[in-house]
C-alpha cells in the first residue's frame, strides 16, 4: 500500500510464474522480502533472466546470512535493503555479500515512532526519567527455546536485571 500511495502501479504475485501471468511488460523492479527458504530467489533468477533489477528487503534484526542461505553459499538479489548499519555490517561479515546493501530503515517502526512522538509533542508530556521501550521478535514462536538457547521473556527478564541497576542510562532496544 506504501507503493501505491506513491503512485506506483504494484503486483502482488506468490510465485514467479504469476510474473509471466500478470505482466504485460517486465517490471522496473522487483521488491521481495527475505525469508529462509530462498522461494524469493525464484523471483531473483526470473528477473536477472530479463534484465529486471532485484532488490531483497530486510526487516529485522535477526538471521541475516541465514535469508539468502542455499545450499553451497549463498545467493543475493542485485541489492538487499537493510534497517541500520548494523544490520549492514553483520550481514557483510556473515555472509560476504557483494551486492550493495543499503540502509532503508524499517517503515513499520519509523511510521509508529513518529505517531508516538506527534502524540507525546501534543500532550506537552515532560518526562524526568527516560522511557525505555522494550520490542522482541516471538522468539519461542519463530525458532523455539531450544534453538536458541532462550526466549523472548528470558530475553527481557534480563534486560530487567540489568536495569534495575543502572542510575543513568541510554539504551537502545532492538527486536
Amino acid at each position: 500500500s506504501i507503493w501505491r500511495q506513491a503512485g506506483f502501479e504494484v503486483a502482488e504475485v506468490s510465485t514467479a510464474r504469476d510474473l509471466e501471468d500478470i505482466t504485460c511488460t517486465l517490471p522496473d523492479l522487483v521488491v521481495t522480502g527475505s525469508g529462509f527458504n530462498s522461494f524469493e530467489g525464484s523471483f531473483w533468477r526470473w528477473a536477472k533472466a530479463r534484465e529486471c533489477p532485484t532488490i531483497a528487503v530486510v526487516d529485522s534484526w535477526t538471521n541475516l546470512a541465514r535469508r539468502f542461505q542455499v545450499p553451497g553459499g549463498f545467493e543475493f538479489p542485485d541489492a538487499v535493503g537493510v534497517i541500520d548499519e548494523e544490520a549492514r555490517l553483520q550481514l557483510i561479515a556473515e555472509s560476504d555479500c557483494l551486492a550493495p546493501i543499503h540502509t532503508i530503515g524499517q517503515a513499520h517502526l519509523q511510521k509508529q515512532t513518529a505517531r508516538l512522538s506527534g502524540l507525546r509533542a501534543r500532550r506537552g508530556v515532560i518526562r524526568d526519567v527516560p522511557r525505555i521501550v522494550f520490542l522482541s521478535e516471538p522468539i519461542d514462536v519463530d525458532y523455539g527455546r531450544e534453538a536458541r538457547g532462550f526466549d523472548q521473556y528470558e530475553a527481557f527478564e534480563q534486560l530487567c536485571s540489568v536495569l534495575a541497576f543502572q542510575n543513568v542510562l541510554k539504551l537502545e532496544v532492538k527486536p
